[in-house]
């Protein structure tokens, strides 16, 4: 569920119901919007918000949950089952990228690179050991 209460207080239209919670002034309804809320209108006795443009609030970027699990995984690749996390790791950042470059609401382009990075180098430094560990047969 949506938390209305950040944007919804800063705008003109705000009311608060005690028994129903937070209203738009116009409908006399709860608010239900998804993105941007097209009746939105600034109240000047508030703080600015950076988010407020064209009269519309928008969404604050949100990072990519697939850029956070991909970081999270290529890291866990270095403690255990580098042949499996890492190579699902670059799967996760690569849809993560591709899901930024689609969105612009999105961030975690840099956390994606940096997953690919680690994995990379855990599944180096893997083919490393098995090498290493054949070697003093």
């Amino acid at each position: 569920m949506m938390n209305y209460q950040q944007f919804c207080e800063r705008c003109q239209h705000y009311e608060y119901d005690v028994s129903r919670g937070i209203l738009c002034g116009l409908t006399h309804e709860k608010p239900s919007f998804v993105d941007t809320c097209p009746d939105f209108m600034l109240d000047p006795a508030k703080e600015v918000s950076p988010t407020v443009e064209s009269g519309a609030w928008q969404m604050p970027p949100k990072t990519s949950s697939d850029a956070i699990w991909a970081l999270v995984l290529s890291i866990l690749s270095f403690f255990c089952c580098s042949i499996i996390l890492a190579p699902i790791a670059i799967s996760k950042a690569n849809t993560a990228q591709d899901m930024i470059a689609a969105n612009p609401n999105l961030t975690g382009d840099g956390m994606a690179v940096a997953a690919k990075i680690l994995a990379i180098i855990s599944l180096v430094l893997w083919v490393l050991f098995i090498i290493i560990g054949l070697a003093q047969r």
